[in-house]
């Protein structure tokens, strides 16, 4: 298991504070993307008017039913927004950039599809997009109503079984009183290698990896990492 930080300043699109990226899902393995937010002026989940109206998050694996993604508020409480894990079949190609909405609002999800998110839905392969909103997995959006809003959100990322993994391209975050809210960055993004192993011997020149990194989109400014 391991942690990310999120890795540059995001800007407040609209109302939504949105982090873009890309952090690969490891294989039978967990990680955690670390969102910093700060600047609420509203800083209280249990003040009227304050709480999180939505969460959206673009993503592709291979095999939905191995995925499980829960959001960590900084005071500890916790909804489970995808899942659970089983037999869903294979998603290759499939894409989803998908919003998650409290439970008193109106959800409209993909066709065919129920209104609260569930792995165990015909998904499907080929190329499918789904752009759909939806009730968490397990809990509500209601449910983090207490503690800030400032400090470290943490969305848990795990992956269940071997052989079929996935990306995460974006995760925005949306509080129902978001004046003067930013995310901020807390480490920069290296890039990522586009292999599950390397195996080589000291002193192999193969070991510079110029060249072979994967950069995220952008490539980072060399002057905040070294």
């Amino acid at each position: 298991m391991y942690s990310l930080c999120i890795l540059w300043t995001s800007e407040a699109l609209g109302q939504w504070c949105c982090l873009d990226s890309t952090w690969v899902i490891p294989d039978n393995d967990s990680f955690t993307i670390r969102i910093a937010i700060s600047g609420a002026i509203n800083n209280d989940l249990a003040s009227p008017g304050q709480g999180l109206c939505g969460v959206r998050i673009r993503f592709d694996h291979k095999y939905i039913g191995d995925l499980s993604i829960r959001l960590v508020s900084p005071g500890g409480q916790s909804v489970s927004l995808i899942g659970p894990v089983g037999d869903a079949g294979f998603t290759f190609l499939s894409k989803w950039q998908v919003s998650f909405v409290p439970c008193n609002q109106v959800s409209v999800p993909d066709p065919g599809f129920l209104k609260k998110w569930s792995n165990l839905q015909p998904w499907g392969i080929f190329g499918q997009f789904y752009n759909g909103t939806y009730y968490p997995e397990s809990g509500c959006l209601e449910d983090f109503n207490a503690g800030p809003v400032n400090g470290t959100w943490n969305l848990v990322v795990t992956d269940h079984d071997r052989f079929y993994d996935g990306n995460i391209q974006s995760v925005c975050l949306l509080f129902c009183d978001h004046a003067n809210t930013t995310c901020n960055s807390c480490s920069p993004n290296g890039g990522y290698f586009d292999t599950t192993e390397i195996s080589l011997c000291e002193g192999s020149d193969s070991l510079n990896f110029s060249g072979r990194m994967v950069w995220p989109f952008y490539t980072p400014d060399s002057s905040v990492y070294s």
